[in-house]
């Protein structure tokens, strides 16, 4: 009966009704579960939740689960050794959660119980019952239904080991105890700002530690790291740089179990890469840094301009057919027919005007990827000029990704200042992390417009940077 009752509530979950942003797209996933598991503190929730949102998946909060079952316990004073007593209670439990895409509220029965989950008496308490063999036998398959829906998000401690064995992606992230105090404790601290007598730092130290031990020791699905569980540290990592790896790992897992349909272009349009890239690398020692950075879908390839020949070098690195927007003066040569056919699409005024706006958020919707060059113009000296605000514009507007690309060398083969191009030297194309729409969540429009100027800015100067020392690694 439980189950039937909680699985009805949870079949009508509006997690499902979460964006997610177009970088990541998994329509042709039908099924996928990725668990996300670790002891508290770790920021477990918090990530899942925006991994969720970003993959388009259902987010399901196991704790939230948990910490209600515990609530109830609580609020009809039931001990917490008396397993028979609570699995009995477990009867009478309706629990549902709400969304309206920014926020969760959770409910038992009609009573809402968002703010109280959080409680430090809740949090001192659940890993009692959570360790309670008849608690969790109840509760299992009640997970197991809803990851039927197909695409899920699952954060808890036992899930990657008892509940989802089998589950495609494992995550298990970890934190120092002195991090994950301080974390939790500016978790209350905000929530409960008229309560704050009521914990300490120090009290919220102790309580993380016992629940680690009654998490660790307790004989039924024990806290631990499934032996192929991918390990994230947190201690020193933001929130959204705990999604980004999140991201990167799934796109390389979905990648082997997807056949993409990438779009490659027209015969005209793969003949002229193809010859475009086999000149560079014949004259210019061509090469590509960053491709495990590329990502799936519609982007901003947004590259500094120094030069004729960034477009191309561009193109060329790229797997995959890609737009451009030229000034429609060009449109009026006799090449104008011919770059048409090569995905270039005119507009006027550059970023500043309307019309080019609303072209490259079409293609961006149909599910492209745009090259543009935040500058506005190509660079007089060969350094990185201010980046527009077309850039903020275009990205408030799409919530597409922006792919940071940094090209090296095609200012001293062509800059400005150049009739013709010189017949050799070196030319390299560097791929950065994407910049995801996620990572201003709850900022408002007018701000992300300014601070996306500011952060491509800096991810292109890091790039520029990671080459220059030699390019080590994956670029950042």
């Amino acid at each position: 009966m439980l189950v039937a009752q909680v699985a009805q509530a949870m079949g009508l979950l509006p997690y499902i009704r979460l964006e997610a942003h177009p970088l990541w797209r998994t329509e042709s996933v039908t099924k996928m579960i990725i668990t996300i598991d670790g002891p508290a503190g770790t920021g477990k929730s918090t990530a899942a939740r925006r991994l969720a949102r970003a993959l388009k998946f259902a987010y399901f909060d196991t704790g939230a689960l948990y910490r209600a079952i515990t609530w109830m316990v609580l609020e009809n004073k039931v001990d917490f050794t008396d397993e028979e007593n609570i699995v009995a209670a477990l009867n009478t439990l309706s629990f549902r959660i709400e969304s309206d895409g920014k926020a969760e509220r959770y409910f038992v029965g009609n009573k809402e119980v968002t703010d109280v989950l959080r409680l430090p008496k809740v949090t001192a308490a659940v890993s009692q019952v959570a360790a309670l063999e008849g608690v969790r036998k109840a509760l299992k398959p009640i997970q197991r239904e809803y990851a039927c829906k197909g695409k899920a998000v699952f954060d808890g401690r036992d899930l990657g080991t008892a509940i989802f064995p089998d589950a495609d992606l494992k995550f298990f992230l970890t934190a120092s105890e002195e991090v994950r105090a301080k974390r939790r404790f500016l978790e209350l601290s905000l929530k409960f700002p008229d309560q704050t007598e009521k914990f300490s730092y120090h009290q919220v130290m102790e309580d993380i530690r016992l629940r680690d031990r009654i998490d660790s020791s307790r004989c039924v699905a024990p806290l631990k790291k499934a032996p192929d569980a991918i390990l994230i540290d947190t201690s020193d990592l933001a929130v959204d740089q705990v999604v980004d790896l999140m991201c990167q790992t799934y796109r390389k897992k979905a990648g082997i179990k997807l056949k993409q349909q990438s779009d490659k272009g027209s015969l005209l349009y793969r003949l002229v890469i193809w010859l475009t890239r086999s000149v560079f690398k014949l004259l210019y020692r061509y090469r590509v840094f960053g491709l495990e950075n590329y990502p799936p879908g519609s982007a901003l390839i947004a590259v500094n301009h120094t030069s004729f020949y960034d477009p191309p070098a561009v193109a060329a690195a790229c797997p995959e057919a890609v737009h451009f927007v030229a000034r429609e003066t060009l449109f009026r040569s006799f090449l104008g027919k011919l770059i048409r056919k090569l995905n270039s699409h005119p507009i006027s005024k550059g970023l500043k005007n309307i019309s080019g706006v609303k072209t490259i958020c079409r293609l961006l919707k149909e599910g492209k990827k745009v090259i543009i060059f935040p500058e506005g113009t190509r660079s007089k000296e060969g350094e990185l000029a201010p980046i527009q605000r077309g850039t903020g514009l275009l990205f408030a507007k799409s919530e597409a990704a922006i792919l940071p690309t940094y090209v090296h060398g095609t200012y001293s083969i062509w800059s400005r200042n150049r009739k013709l191009p010189k017949l050799f030297g070196k030319i390299v194309v560097v791929f950065g992390s994407p910049i995801l729409w996620s990572h201003y969540e709850g900022k408002e429009r007018k701000e992300i417009r300014e601070l996306v100027s500011c952060d491509l800015e800096r991810s292109l100067r890091r790039l520029k940077e990671w080459y220059e020392q030699g390019a080590n690694g994956v670029p950042p």
